[in-house]
């Protein structure tokens, strides 16, 4: 009867609610993996500008301490200048 109807109206209620959630679901795990990827790529990028930077640290590092010494301070060697290396 009236009871059964309004029993199966709110069925059709829960099920069309149930179908939105998912799609909204959806919709925020395709965002979620998005940033998930552009992390994964900004962690990438990251990892290698900080091999570089300890690259030209060292670089710099050599450039400071163009003389090569030994253990009773002469020098043994220099190191070749960019100029020369040109």
């Amino acid at each position: 009867g009236l009871k059964g109807l309004q029993i199966e109206q709110h069925a059709h209620e829960v099920m069309a609610y149930c179908a939105q959630l998912q799609k909204d679901f959806g919709r925020f795990k395709e965002d979620f993996d998005l940033v998930g990827t552009h992390l994964g790529r900004a962690n990438s990028s990251f990892g290698k500008a900080e091999k570089r930077l300890d690259k030209f640290e060292l670089k710099l590092d050599q450039a400071a301490d163009s003389r090569e010494l030994d253990s009773a301070g002469d020098v043994v060697a220099e190191l070749p200048r960019a100029a020369d290396a040109a």
